[in-house]
């Protein structure tokens, strides 16, 4: 054995290594505007559907997950390490 085996392994640092941000600062950063509130029922009830429509053609498109290997807009029920073996078994 050589002395580097013998050596303990160095202690990896504890904390994210900077300090959490204030919220005056973190804010801003988020980006994008703030849609405002809908004025009317009617324009919520519009909303609430075209937001259910275009995340239904994201999980729809779920062709280019299969090719890109990304599993972010797959259903919750096929996302996870023991769907991921079995998706690699069917395709293989």
């Amino acid at each position: 054995m050589t002395d580097n085996e013998l050596e303990a392994p160095t202690p990896r640092p504890t904390g994210k290594g900077r300090p959490t941000p204030k919220r005056r600062d973190a804010q801003p950063r988020r980006g994008g505007p703030v849609t405002p509130p809908p004025t009317t029922r009617r324009e919520a009830a519009k909303r609430v559907r075209e937001q259910g429509k275009a995340k239904r053609q994201q999980v729809k498109g779920g062709g280019r997950t299969a090719r890109t290997g990304s599993t972010q807009f797959l259903l919750k029920r096929d996302q996870g390490p023991v769907r991921a073996l079995v998706r690699d078994l069917v395709d293989s």
